[in-house]
């Protein structure tokens, strides 16, 4: 689904989104944002080929959270995108970057439009969570 695609662009190429989660080198810089429900349990970088993403790092993931209902003629659906960090007003941070790359604007391809909504931060459960601040992303797409 194109959508998924054109969300993840928009919020991994955003400088300051990029400025704000955490990097890592892979020939060339990489950031932790991911298209997936869960975090990866690993990450190849130049100098570890299994470096374990903590509690410590800054990440952003997004996911699917809703049903995609077939019988109309567009798809309508919610992601979420959890912005995790240690400290609460990284959190916050990273959730105001993401809403103001994606909210009211249209996909590269023009076919879906995204408007969003800020959720309050979800606190840790323990000294071994982060803080997680989301944003749940209203699309709307003819695709």
């Amino acid at each position: 689904m194109s959508y998924i695609t054109n969300i993840q662009s928009l919020i991994y190429n955003d400088a300051t989104v990029q400025s704000l989660v955490t990097s890592y080198t892979q020939t060339t810089t990489k950031y932790m944002v991911w298209s997936k429900s869960l975090l990866p349990k690993k990450v190849t970088t130049d100098t570890d080929s299994n470096y374990e993403p903590t509690v410590k790092d800054k990440t952003i993931n997004h996911y699917t959270a809703s049903d995609i209902d077939g019988s109309i003629p567009f798809v309508q659906t919610i992601q979420i995108a959890s912005c995790k960090a240690y400290k609460e007003k990284d959190a916050i941070a990273i959730r105001d970057a993401v809403y103001n790359v994606l909210n009211k604007v249209r996909s590269t391809d023009g076919c879906s439009l995204f408007v969003c909504t800020k959720k309050p931060v979800i606190p840790p459960n323990n000294s071994e969570d982060n803080y997680n601040a989301q944003v749940f992303i209203s699309v709307k797409s003819s695709n």
